[in-house]
């Protein structure tokens, strides 16, 4: 798994790593493309979440602000998808959400809320949009998840889910796993998607395939 949201990848460097991988016999590369620092990949129905490069850090007063390069353009991913595939290795994204949002707060503008956004709260590490049912987010980010699954082209869609600290995430990630499913792909999600009484509240479906980071009775 290579985490470009947080600490961003050249093109080069993971084309290396794709030939490392193949010599090695390992056919799954998990891309982690959107965390606090920044949403990684460019977006055609979105274009604002790349405008200031990619990148989202903090400036003195602790607002968010632009900063820093690290985006791939959608030819880049073009690009990254066929030389994996060439190799036998198949690019798995994850566009992390509700939680690790960060990197989605230039869709406040079309009305997306935040709580634990960076600046606001005290613990901004754990951004997360509010995504309850009748929420801006349930309108606005099908049309992303469904462009960015388009792009990659993957039977897997991972959408993240861990660490969620606003209320409704679990309605959230069911209209998003629904969202994934009804492109004819499987959703990924990690550990709290999948457990009754988290965060998620059990809103896995039965086909959701859970990446588990912790044990699912932890508190």
């Amino acid at each position: 798994m290579f985490d470009s949201g947080r600490r961003f990848w050249p093109l080069p460097l993971l084309r290396n790593q794709l030939d490392v991988m193949a010599a090695n016999k390992m056919s799954v590369l998990h891309l982690h493309a959107s965390d606090m620092c920044r949403w990684g990949v460019e977006s055609l129905v979105y274009p604002e979440l790349t405008a200031s490069g990619g990148r989202l850090s903090l400036n003195e007063s602790g607002a968010a602000a632009a900063a820093g390069a690290g985006f791939y353009s959608q030819s880049d991913i073009k690009a990254l998808v066929a030389y994996a595939k060439d190799r036998g290795i198949r690019v798995v994204p994850e566009f992390d959400m509700p939680g690790h949002a960060a990197g989605l707060l230039p869709l406040q503008a079309r009305g997306v809320e935040f709580c634990n956004a960076p600046g606001v709260s005290a613990i901004p590490n754990w951004c997360t949009m509010q995504g309850g049912n009748g929420s801006v987010a349930q309108r606005v980010l099908p049309a992303l998840v469904h462009e960015m699954a388009e792009l990659f082209d993957s039977e897997l869609y991972h959408i993240g889910g861990d660490e969620t600290r606003c209320g409704g995430a679990g309605d959230f990630e069911r209209h998003i796993i629904g969202t994934v499913e009804a492109d004819s792909r499987r959703a990924v999600a990690w550990s709290e998607v999948g457990g009754k009484g988290k965060a998620g509240d059990g809103a896995a479906s039965p086909d959701t395939v859970i990446q588990t980071w912790r044990s699912p009775t932890a508190s």
